[in-house]
C-alpha cells in the first residue's frame, strides 16, 4: 500500500504554503518526491501525532506548544494525519528550514 494515496498528495499540494513560503511541488509527484525525502508520515490518530512530538523532546505541557494539532507541519487529511518534519537527504533539519517554533520547546 503506498503510504501517499491520491487523498494525502492532494491535501499536501492545495495546503503546503502553511508550511513552507512558496510552492516545493506542483503536481502529485513532485509532491510525492518530497514527502518520501523528508521521510514524512501518515497516521491514523491525534495520539500518534502527539506521541511523536513527546518522542521529539518537546514540551506538550507548554503554553507555547499550544494545539499540536495545529502545528504547521501537521496536515489534517480527513481519516488521519500527514506529519512532515525530519530533514531532507544532507539538508538542515526542521529548526534549519524555520518550519515551526515547536521543536525549539524541547524539554531542558
Amino acid at each position: 500500500m503506498d503510504m501517499y494515496d491520491d487523498k494525502v498528495l492532494e491535501v499536501f499540494l492545495k495546503n503546503q504554503k502553511q508550511l513552507f513560503d512558496e510552492e516545493v511541488a506542483s503536481t502529485k509527484e513532485e509532491a510525492r518526491e518530497f514527502l518520501e525525502e523528508l521521510m514524512a508520515q501518515v497516521v491514523n490518530s491525534a495520539d500518534e501525532v502527539k506521541e511523536y512530538f513527546e518522542e521529539e523532546g518537546v514540551d506538550l505541557d507548554s503554553p507555547e506548544a499550544g494545539d499540536i494539532l495545529s502545528a504547521d507541519e501537521v496536515f489534517e487529511i480527513g481519516d488521519g494525519f500527514l506529519r512532515v518534519g525530519g530533514k531532507a537527504q544532507g539538508g538542515p533539519g526542521l529548526i534549519g528550514y524555520g518550519l515551526t517554533g515547536l521543536h525549539q520547546l524541547r524539554r531542558g
